[in-house]
C-alpha cells in the first residue's frame, strides 16, 4: 500500500491540475482518495474482463452480467464529476503487475484491454471490432468519458435503451462544457428528434433496431427530454443529410410511393388485395381488347 501511495504522491501536482476546480483536501487525503478510487475502477474493469475474479455473493457482478449494485455503478461511471485521469489508471495497473506474485492474472492485460471489453459488453458499441481504434484514441483521452466521445466520433452511436438515456445526457452535458471540433451527440440527438415526428416514426426505428426502446410513446418522451440539453449551431454535421432528405421529399413520386406503402401496403393481406386487384384489372383490360379485336 505504501508503495502505491508514494507513487501517487509523486503525481499529485499533475493530478490536481487535471481538475478545473481547486480540490480542498490535504495532500494525504487527496492521495488516499485517488488511490481508493483508482483501485476500485481497476478492480471493477478487471472483474468485468476476467469472470474468474468474481466472488460468491458479489453485489456488483454475477457470472451472467451486472448485479443490482453494478448497474448503479455503471450509470455513475458516465458522470463527469466521477472521472479519473486514464493515465493514472494505466500506470497503477502497470505498477500492480510488478508488485504482485500472481502475474498470471494480469497476463495480456492493460487498461486499454479492459476498457475495450467494457465498451463492447456494456455500452452496446457493436461496431467496435478491434482494439486498434481505442489504442489510437487512448493517447488523446483524458478520462473514460472523454475516451467514449473520441471513439464514438468515428463510430455509429449505440442503440438507445432504457438506461442509456442517462448515459446520453452525460455525454451531451460533457460535450457542451468542452471544446470538440464536432458536437457529435448534440447533433445526433437533434437529427433523431427530427426523425421522430409521429409514433409511426418511432415504430419504424424500433423495428429496424436503431432504437432499443420498445415503447414508441416513451421514445418520443426520451428525445423531447434530451433535446432540452441541445444547442442549435452552425456546422451541424448532418446538414447535408437534411438537405438531401428535403430534396427527396420534393419529388411527388416519392411521396406517392411512401403513401402507398404506409397506408395501402402495410400488411400482407393488403398487399395480396392490391395484387389481386391489379390482376383483375389486367384481365378485364385483356378481355376488353380481345372483344374489340373480335368485332
Amino acid at each position: 500500500m505504501a508503495h502505491f501511495l508514494a507513487f501517487i504522491k509523486e503525481k499529485e501536482a499533475k493530478l490536481r491540475n487535471c481538475y478545473a476546480e481547486t480540490i480542498h483536501l490535504e495532500s494525504d487525503e487527496f492521495v488516499t482518495m485517488i488511490l481508493l478510487d483508482s483501485d476500485f475502477l481497476i478492480e471493477f474493469f478487471m472483474r468485468s474482463y476476467r469472470r474468474a475474479l468474481i466472488i460468491d455473493d458479489d453485489p456488483i457482478f454475477t457470472q451472467s452480467g451486472l448485479g443490482f449494485l453494478g448497474i448503479d455503478i455503471q450509470d455513475d461511471l458516465y458522470l463527469e464529476e466521477n472521472q479519473l485521469p486514464l493515465v493514472i489508471l494505466s500506470e497503477l495497473l502497470d505498477l500492480a503487475k510488478t508488485a504482485t506474485s500472481n502475474g498470471d492474472i494480469y497476463e495480456g492485460i492493460s487498461i486499454m484491454t479492459v476498457v475495450h471489453s467494457w465498451f463492447s459488453d456494456h455500452i452496446y458499441l457493436q461496431s467496435i471490432v478491434a482494439e486498434d481504434l481505442i489504442a489510437v484514441q487512448f493517447s488523446k483521452a483524458k478520462h473514460l468519458l472523454d475516451l467514449i466521445i473520441l471513439c464514438l466520433h468515428s463510430l455509429q452511436p449505440p442503440p438507445l435503451f432504457d438506461r442509456t438515456e442517462r448515459f446520453y445526457r452525460s455525454l451531451l452535458i460533457f460535450e457542451a462544457m468542452h471544446v470538440y471540433p464536432v458536437k457529435y451527440f448534440n447533433d445526433y440527438v437533434i437529427i433523431m428528434s427530427c426523425f421522430l415526428v409521429t409514433p409511426e416514426d418511432a415504430d419504424l426505428l424500433i423495428q429496424n433496431g436503431i432504437i432499443g426502446l420498445g415503447d414508441s410513446e416513451k421514445l418520443s418522451i426520451v428525445f423531447r427530454s434530451l433535446i432540452k440539453d441541445c444547442v442549435k449551431r452552425s456546422g451541424f454535421q448532418y446538414a447535408k443529410l437534411v438537405e438531401a432528405s428535403q430534396s427527396y421529399r420534393k419529388l411527388p413520386t416519392h411521396g406517392w410511393m411512401a403513401t402507398l406503402w404506409q397506408k395501402h401496403l402495410n400488411n400482407p393481406w393488403a398487399i395480396i388485395s392490391v395484387v389481386a386487384a391489379v390482376i383483375l384489372l389486367l384481365l378485364t383490360i385483356t378481355q376488353t381488347v380481345c372483344s374489340i379485336i373480335a368485332l
